[in-house]
């Protein structure tokens, strides 16, 4: 239904500082979801239950992005487009009312301009509460990238205007909706979101408009099909897919059941901070919906072994050491406080991309898994990083944020701060950084120990049927690469022939049985020849000279 205008068109200039066009223009949205990340969170800041996202599938050519908020009233609409990247929110709480249980983590206007890396036409309807009439805004972006280098002297510059005017009610509640409109074909955005991929994860999208809360069914059976398959990138997703992981892994939503970490492994402190970190997700009441999908975090820890191995099925209980760390930093000299969890697992991390230590600020993701917090471990062995995964909820960092919150300002105070404070918990004798060392040298020990006793057995079986076909009638006993030295035993490389009690013994890290069979031959012909005990001797003996004594 076309909703006839209550009111002319009223225009202003959209102004912006220099500073926030250059940031943003330069591409620093290293992924869609970067992007599409600050308009869910001005969802959130709008108190919304909801956020539905329509990507425009299978075309799309345009982007929508639609809430149940508290909506924006003219003044707000001005204030926020006229100095974009002052934030109203913060400033001005009785323009933009909050709610104490969910903390403001957006700005008004940048969230814009990163949909600018969408579409350059951008057009929103609004329905503020308390309103007898709702809004409908247009802004046009297009001098948006090209104006960069000829502001990059001035305070602040006019990007051209802003119009809205004011539509009927018509009995609509409370919200916004946001429509990035005429996506250009063949643009970085449609390039990535149209991506196929050999594998499909999302066996049934919901057809469109859905809005169906399923308690993470949805995006359980995607996370765990994409699991099953090993992969060890997410770039192995189709652009669709890949968009909604990293939606479920930067937004303010709930834990998939089971997640962060299987409930198995949780004990203690750990689990305590787990338990609380997912208590207070399920509290903000906010739901992202993803073409029909209900957004979660696609965490489930620990992830399986991309190929299972014959080590594996020996000792079925060494893919089980998995262990669950807390953080916990408090200090009285710093306003930087953070909690989490590290989860070490005896495999690669699998994707790659949650290897590290995923920071979020106020629930929402900064950047990605990433090692910079790992100073302690940067001179340690690349096996260890590869297995470890968490996250840390940080207080206190806020003003480091990078604008685009793709990371931090890593010579700001509170960030050195934080380094100090995870170093402490992480190389505190007896906790994290050195149990992780141990856990990793004994399972070593423990694989190779395992490997050993199985080449063993498979030597011994498949020599025994080599023997077997030879016609002889002994019996072969497996032994430790070491000298055999019973008395009247031949030594040949590799095998021992024990005439007198019916046994050959054959080094465990032989791998190629015809060896000791060809030696067997050698030694029986041998030893039917009147000079056969001094020949076989002096075989031996040669053989040792060539290859070494075994």
């Amino acid at each position: 239904m076309v909703l006839m205008p209550t009111k002319d068109w009223e225009a202003f200039d959209l102004s912006v500082a220099a500073k926030v066009i250059q940031h943003l223009s330069s591409g620093i949205y290293r992924t869609p979801g970067g992007a599409v990340k600050e308009l869910v969170s001005n969802s959130f800041d709008a108190q919304a239950s909801w956020v539905s996202i329509d990507t425009g599938y299978p075309r799309h050519r345009t982007f929508v992005v639609e809430d149940d908020g508290i909506g924006m009233n003219e003044e707000l609409i001005r204030r926020s487009f006229s100095h974009i990247g002052a934030s109203v929110k913060v400033s001005d709480s009785g323009i933009y009312p909050t709610d104490p249980n969910r903390p403001v983590i957006g700005r008004f206007g940048i969230g814009m301009l990163a949909a600018a890396h969408i579409s350059h036409q951008i057009k929103f309807t609004t329905y503020p509460q308390k309103s007898d009439h709702g809004l409908e805004c247009e802004l046009d972006l297009e001098p948006f990238f090209d104006l960069v280098n000829a502001v990059k002297t001035l305070e602040e510059v006019a990007l051209g205007t802003v119009r809205f005017r004011e539509i009927p009610r018509a009995g609509h509640s409370s919200g916004t909706t946001v429509e990035l409109l005429h996506i250009v074909e063949g643009s970085n955005f449609h390039r990535t979101i149209t991506k196929s991929s050999k594998h499909k994860f999302v066996k049934a999208w919901p057809k469109m408009p859905a809005r169906v809360r399923d308690g993470g069914k949805g995006m359980g059976a995607f996370v765990r099909a994409f699991r099953e398959q090993g992969l060890p990138s997410i770039d192995r997703l189709n652009g669709r897919e890949k968009l909604l992981w990293e939606l479920g892994l930067i937004c303010p939503v709930k834990y998939l059941p089971s997640g962060p970490v299987d409930p198995e492994y949780l004990e203690g402190k750990a689990k305590a901070i787990v338990e609380s970190l997912v208590e207070e997700a399920d509290r903000s009441s906010f739901t992202v919906f993803f073409d029909g999908i209900e957004v979660r975090k696609p965490i489930l820890l620990p992830t399986p072994k991309a190929r299972e191995s014959y080590v594996d099925r020996e000792d079925p209980t060494l893919s089980k050491n998995v262990d669950v760390y807390p953080i916990d930093i408090k200090s009285s000299k710093s306003k930087v406080k953070a909690r989490g969890y590290l989860v070490h697992q005896p495999h690669v991390v699998q994707p790659r991309e949650i290897q590290g230590l995923y920071p979020r600020i106020r629930g929402v993701g900064i950047g990605q898994y990433e090692n910079t917090l790992f100073r302690t471990l940067r001179g340690e062995a690349p096996i260890i990083r590869v297995r470890l995964s968490g996250e840390i909820y940080i207080e206190g960092l806020d003003d480091a944020i990078n604008l685009d919150r793709s990371g931090f300002n890593e010579l700001a105070k509170e960030f050195q701060e934080l380094l100090d404070g995870l170093e402490g918990a992480l190389s505190l004798p007896g906790m994290i950084l050195s149990d992780v060392k141990r856990r990793t040298e004994e399972q070593s020990e423990r694989v190779k120990e395992v490997k050993s006793n199985y080449r063993a057995r498979e030597a011994q079986a498949v020599i025994q049927r080599e023997v077997q076909r030879s016609g002889l009638k002994l019996k072969v006993r497996v032994r430790a690469p070491e000298t055999e030295r019973r008395s009247g035993a031949i030594r040949y490389p590799f095998v021992t022939i024990l005439d007198e009690d019916g046994t050959i013994a054959v080094d465990s890290n032989e791998k190629d049985p015809r060896i000791a069979r060809i030696i067997v031959e050698v030694d029986r012909f041998l030893s039917e020849l009147p000079d056969g005990p001094r020949l076989r001797v002096e075989l031996a003996k040669r053989l040792r000279d060539l290859f070494g004594s075994g």
